[in-house]
C-alpha cells in the first residue's frame, strides 16, 4: 500500500496539509490546541506512525506505540477527521 499511495512524499503531504487545516478550521481548535505551538516534532511523529501503518519501513518500538494511542490526542475524532478531508486534493 505505501508505494502504490506514493510512498513517504505523499505521506509528508498529508501530515503537512492535516496541520495547515487544523490551524484553520474552527471545529479543530480544541484539539489544535492540545498541540505544542512547534508543530515539527508532531508532525514527524505523525509521519513516520503513517508510513509504517500503510507498509513503509517501521520506526516505532511496539511498546512506544501502543503507549501513544492512549493518549488524549483522539479526543475530538471528528474535528480529527474533518481536518484530515481534503489534504491531498
Amino acid at each position: 500500500m505505501f508505494d502504490r499511495i506514493g510512498g513517504a512524499l505523499t505521506i509528508d503531504r498529508l501530515v503537512e496539509g492535516f496541520y495547515r487545516r487544523m490551524d484553520v478550521l474552527p471545529d479543530a481548535k480544541g484539539i489544535r490546541a492540545m498541540h505544542a505551538a512547534n508543530l515539527e516534532p508532531t508532525k514527524n511523529v505523525l509521519k513516520r506512525y503513517l508510513c509504517e501503518w500503510m507498509g513503509g519501513r517501521s520506526f516505532i518500538p511496539p511498546k512506544r506505540a501502543i503507549r501513544g494511542c492512549a493518549s488524549g490526542i483522539w479526543a475530538s475524532k471528528s474535528a480529527s477527521l474533518n481536518a484530515m478531508r481534503g489534504c491531498c486534493v
